[in-house]
Formats: structure tokens, C-alpha cells, sequence
């Protein structure tokens, strides 16, 4: 199967990917379906980006089944790696509209200091 991500809402974002499953040799009488059953090993998923996911049969059809896999994104770590610094910076650039108006020098060193600082987190 091939998952579509969409990172419209990065980090903050749930991929959902769907799978198509077809037992081709069976007819609908031998198939039963239960949507109780369907169950994702959590053991490969720790330590990684994606926090508990969730499968679910979003459609049955005879002998075809469609499954659904839930991957919400974890977070944490981009907001304190990423977003906060950020927004520490850009506070600081902020902070020196207060500056005297004969602080021209001082105002233009801090932010392009700012900047290069942003620039060093982010290559």
C-alpha cells in the first residue's frame, strides 16, 4: 500500500493511510469479518514520530476489506526544538522597538544576531 502523507498541519498533523485487502480465492460465504480483531503492534513504533496508532475497518465489501491506519504525529519535541526558539528570537527583535531612538546600531546588532542565530538552529 502506499500511504499519501499530508503535512498541510505539521506536526500537528494524524496521516491516515488506507489499505485495501481481497481474499481472492475464497467466496463471501467462507469470510467473516470482525471489526473487534483488528489490533497494531505498539513494539516497532516506540521512540518514533508517530504516537499510538490506531487501525480500524473502514469498509467491507464480500471478500474485501478496507483498513484505515491512524498515525498522530508527536509533537513535543518540534515545539521545544523548533517553535520556541523561534519565538524567543523573534520576542528579542521585538524588544528593541524600546531601545532609544539614537540606539540604531545596538538594534540592527541584536537582530542580525537574532537571525544568525535562527539561521545556526535550522542547517
Amino acid at each position: 500500500f502506499i500511504c499519501n502523507m499530508d503535512l498541510f498541519l505539521f506536526p500537528f498533523d494524524i496521516q491516515k493511510c488506507k489499505m485495501e485487502f481481497e481474499l481472492g480465492y475464497l467466496t463471501e460465504e467462507d469470510v467473516m469479518w470482525d471489526r473487534n480483531m483488528v489490533k497494531v503492534s505498539q513494539e516497532k513504533l516506540k521512540g518514533g514520530l508517530f504516537d499510538s496508532p490506531q487501525l480500524k475497518i473502514s469498509e467491507i465489501k464480500g471478500t474485501r476489506v478496507e483498513l484505515v491506519l491512524s498515525l498522530p504525529r508527536k509533537f513535543g519535541a518540534f515545539v521545544f526544538n523548533i517553535f520556541l526558539p523561534c519565538l524567543v528570537m523573534v520576542l528579542l527583535g521585538l524588544l528593541t522597538h524600546a531601545f532609544p531612538v539614537d540606539a540604531f546600531t545596538d538594534r540592527v546588532t541584536i537582530n542580525l544576531s537574532c537571525l544568525i542565530v535562527m539561521a545556526a538552529l535550522f542547517t
